[in-house]
């Protein structure tokens, strides 16, 4: 696999600069943006998201362009500990308490229980994540 295939990069701009992180906001837009109709129609999506990096050096200002790059694997288990973990932790916590016995309301209120704990526990370990889901930060050529 070629290196620019093995990238995810996306464009922000930097909104914060400290001596420990830099924080880049990204405009994600949906596939409707190129769309000609996009002022008439209700559909469209506009979500701004903000990433934190940790800061390297490289000098950088409020207002610069930049690209956020990271590893289509980071991207993989990003999505992995976001969405399809707790999807099947769900899942399987409904599965379980249904087959011991328990009721199907009190099964998924133990489903959703179970995710907030998986959410809390991701949550603590933010820190040690981030540095194994390495994003970085690249001036626009």
């Amino acid at each position: 696999m070629s290196q620019l295939s093995s990238r995810i990069e996306h464009e922000g701009v930097i909104e914060e600069v400290t001596p420990s992180s830099i924080c880049v906001s990204i405009v994600s837009t949906s596939a409707c943006e190129t769309c000609h109709a996009k002022g008439s129609c209700a559909m469209s999506e506009r979500t701004e998201k903000k990433v934190y990096t940790p800061n390297t050096g490289v000098e950088f200002i409020v207002g610069e362009h930049v690209k956020v790059v990271m590893s289509s694997k980071t991207g993989f288990q990003s999505v992995l500990l976001a969405y399809i973990f707790p999807l099947i932790l769900l899942l399987s916590t409904i599965y379980i308490f249904l087959s011991v016995g328990f009721s199907e309301g009190l099964s998924a209120i133990l489903g959703l229980l179970a995710m907030g704990l998986y959410y809390t526990l991701l949550y603590l370990i933010r820190r040690t994540l981030a540095q194994k889901l390495e994003v970085r930060i690249e001036k626009l050529a």
